[in-house]
């Protein structure tokens, strides 16, 4: 990996600013999933409070892209930083005088979803303007060791904080941490290229070309679909079911939920050292086909809840749940995070900079329609039937391979054009 881009400084902040934001992000999360299982103990009420997070996406997400991409990114992150952090102090505040009841719990999660909305185009877009595009595989897997070995730590101390002093002083750290983001934020000099408004001037017109570039090459579309189904799927099922089968059916305390989460982390930081490895070796092309048949593979493993000798240990002695789901999900965001990091660099590398924004807004519209029904079909299945929620993951595993296959097509005749590049002609 090349140390040197740890010169940039702007980079080096940018890094800082989004890890310590994710501490407080991942922080809190932990603690309002336990909050509300603590107080309802229904994974059905667990899958609303998720759905409901993404609602905003829905409908914000088109016009939030278009936005990101007509202004400066920058200011805009520092201003959603210090709003976020400010409302956090305000509930810090709030909570001493008035229950944190589950009225609060909505109105948070949809106040942080649509500062995420705008905030995570920003972010994603930003990337190409702190370094040079051969630089842009190393700087994603930088982004992403770092803000993912800030949060190894956060799940256990957010269970670990929340089961002693409860949820008021999660809020007041993760209030700081936001603050602490903004002001690296704000420390940073970037060169930001916004669209020439004159020549596209109406919201709508952006919000119809993000979506053509989607159709433009077969490739982004089967990324995209391939991308929402994993959110459709394998999210709502880790999400929803690990916390659930571990703190509630195999009657775990909670912090083996803090710890399952730890290892997902380290999974996504040990990916690093894999995409190091194959990063010049494979094609990105290639990279990103391991990623996906290797997510496949290890959602296999989910198999073994319905060996009844294994299920009725897990009730008996639920420390082997805990070393269950704490392998599965480290090898299963090991994966995963080796795939992220080369999707994101497919995309910054085959979207023009100026559409950027507009197509990860339409991912995320996607992406929050695939998680809302997979939260709440999730939901329902592992308090009713978890045979049908373990089956349900395997068929939408398979159906990941089927809308590859485009994607493989394509970057096959790519290839070959490369290698022979006078076959056509000769032809």
């Amino acid at each position: 990996m090349n140390v040197s881009i740890f010169k940039n400084k702007h980079f080096s902040l940018f890094l800082f600013g989004i890890s310590t934001s994710l501490f407080g992000d991942v922080f809190l999360n932990i603690a309002l999933s336990l909050y509300v299982l603590e107080k309802t103990g229904s994974a059905r009420q667990f899958s609303t409070v998720l759905a409901i997070s993404f609602l905003p996406k829905i409908f914000i997400s088109p016009f939030a892209g278009a936005i990101v991409d007509r202004i400066k990114k920058l200011n805009l992150m520092i201003y959603l930083d210090i709003a976020r952090g400010l409302y956090l102090f305000l509930l810090f505040g709030f909570h001493f005088f008035i229950e944190f009841n589950m009225i609060l719990i909505y109105g948070t999660v949809i106040f942080f979803s649509i500062a995420d909305t705008f905030f995570g185009p920003c972010e994603v877009s930003l990337i190409p303007n702190l370094v040079k595009k051969d630089e842009l595989v190393t700087a994603n897997t930088i982004l992403r060791i770092t803000a993912d070995t800030s949060s190894v730590a956060a799940p256990v101390a957010g269970a670990f904080v929340f089961g002693i002093w409860g949820i008021g002083l999660v809020l007041l750290i993760d209030g700081i941490t936001y603050i602490i983001s903004a002001i690296a934020e704000s420390l940073m000099r970037v060169q930001q290229k916004t669209m020439n408004q004159d020549k596209t001037n109406h919201i709508l017109k952006d919000i119809y070309e993000g979506l053509q570039i989607i159709f433009k090459d077969i490739r982004i579309s089967s990324i995209l679909i391939n991308g929402v189904l994993t959110h459709l799927f394998l999210f709502p099922f880790v999400m929803i079911g690990v916390p659930y089968l571990l703190i509630k059916v195999f009657h775990g305390p909670e912090h083996y939920f803090g710890i399952v989460e730890s290892l997902m982390t380290v999974g996504l930081v040990v990916s690093a050292i894999f995409v190091s490895l194959t990063k010049k070796k494979l094609t990105l092309g290639q990279n990103i086909n391991l990623g996906i048949f290797g997510m496949v593979f290890v959602c296999l493993f989910f198999l073994c809840l319905l060996h009844p000798d294994l299920y009725q240990l897990f009730q008996e002695q639920n420390f082997y749940a805990l070393i269950f789901f704490s392998s599965t999900n480290f090898l299963l965001f090991l994966v995963f995070g080796f795939y992220a990091v080369f999707y994101v660099t497919f995309y910054q590398q085959n979207i023009p900079e100026g559409y950027l924004g507009r197509y990860i807004s339409t991912f995320r519209v996607f992406v929050a329609l695939g998680r809302v029904i997979g939260f709440k079909v999730f939901g329902y299945l592992f308090e009713t039937n978890i045979t049908v929620a373990v089956f349900s993951l395997i068929i939408g595993m398979c159906l990941k391979i089927i809308v590859h296959i485009p994607f493989l097509i394509q970057e096959r005749e790519i290839t070959l054009k490369k290698n022979n590049p006078l076959s056509e002609e000769n032809h």
